[in-house]
């Protein structure tokens, strides 16, 4: 395979050539901008670094890499306990709590070096099964004995 010859354009005046390798260098520390003209051997003319694909790494400049990035927590498992906790009191959070838990553990297993909760989001649908449980169980004694229901179970009248 050819190494071509790069040349580069910084403040109107033409510097190289430089290998592909030492370019790419030069663009992941900042020294060429990816707004600096970029040419080699068979382009028809001088183009904008960023438009050569073939010059960037996958890892971009700044980025960290994904293996060395600290997972964060889910915003499904959050909300998934959030809610769970809630719907001890108001059986209308119960059911978010447990949806948001089951796609937040699909998240955290499916991706766990970006994601992290898994507890939060167990917590979460733990507590709003519970919440669930509750309530079709204060539903169906309402049934049987006629009394009012209250809002939960959990809260007396």
């Amino acid at each position: 395979m050819r190494e071509y010859q790069w040349y580069y354009s910084q403040g109107g005046q033409q510097i190289g050539p430089v290998s592909q390798m030492e370019l790419m260098a030069l663009l992941r520390t900042g020294q060429v901008k990816t707004d600096d003209l970029v040419w080699t051997d068979g382009m028809a003319d001088w183009i904008p670094a960023h438009v050569m694909v073939e010059l960037w790494d996958r890892t971009p400049t700044g980025a960290i890499p994904l293996e060395r990035a600290e997972p964060r927590a889910s915003g499904l498992a959050i909300t998934s306990m959030v809610c769970g906790i809630l719907g001890l009191c108001c059986c209308v959070t119960a059911i978010p709590a447990v949806v948001c838990g089951h796609i937040a553990l699909s998240q955290i297993n499916r991706e766990p070096a970006l994601y992290r909760g898994r507890g939060m989001a167990l917590a979460g649908l733990v507590l709003g099964y519970i919440s669930i449980a509750l309530n079709i169980i204060g539903l169906i004694y309402s049934l049987l004995t006629g009394n009012a229901m209250p809002f939960s179970p959990l809260i007396t009248s």
